[in-house]
C-alpha cells in the first residue's frame, strides 16, 4: 500500500494541521510531475468561445495539457485526497490551489481579487502554479 507524506497508509484530508494538508497537496504535486506532462497552449481553432478541458486521461495519456487542462486535473487529485480545491481564474489563465482548513473561506465562485488575496495572505488557501 502507498504511503501518503507522513508514511501513513492513508490520507487523512483535514483530521491533522495544515502543514499535514500542504505536504498531501505536494506530495500530488509531485506525483503529477514525475508523468512528464507538458504545458501547451490551446490551438486558436480550439473552440470559438470558451476552451475545452481534458480529461485527466487524455492528459496523461498525451502527457500534454493547457493551464486549465493541468488545473483541473491537480484539483480532482485534491479532492480525491480529502482536500477541498480551489480553481484561479486570471484575464487568459488558470491554476488550481487548495484550502488549509476544511471550515475557511468561502465554498462558492469569489470574483473579488482582494477577497481572493486577502484568502492567500492569511494562508486559508494556496495558489499552485
Amino acid at each position: 500500500m502507498a504511503s501518503g507524506p507522513s508514511g501513513e497508509g492513508a490520507l487523512s484530508g483535514y483530521q491533522r494541521d495544515a502543514t499535514h494538508v500542504r505536504g498531501v497537496a505536494a506530495a500530488i504535486y509531485g506525483a503529477l510531475g514525475s508523468y512528464g506532462i507538458t504545458y501547451v497552449s490551446p490551438p486558436a481553432s480550439f473552440e470559438n468561445t470558451g476552451q475545452k478541458v481534458r480529461t485527466t486521461e487524455q492528459v496523461l495519456a498525451n502527457r500534454m495539457g493547457t493551464c486549465i487542462d493541468l488545473a483541473v486535473m491537480y484539483a480532482a487529485c485534491l479532492e480525491g485526497a480529502g482536500l477541498h480545491p480551489v480553481l484561479l481564474l486570471v484575464d487568459g489563465h488558470a491554476f488550481a490551489g487548495f484550502r488549509t482548513d476544511e471550515g475557511t473561506g468561502p465554498t462558492s465562485a469569489v470574483t473579488e481579487p482582494n477577497v481572493v488575496a486577502n484568502l492567500v495572505e492569511i494562508g486559508a488557501i494556496v495558489p499552485v502554479e
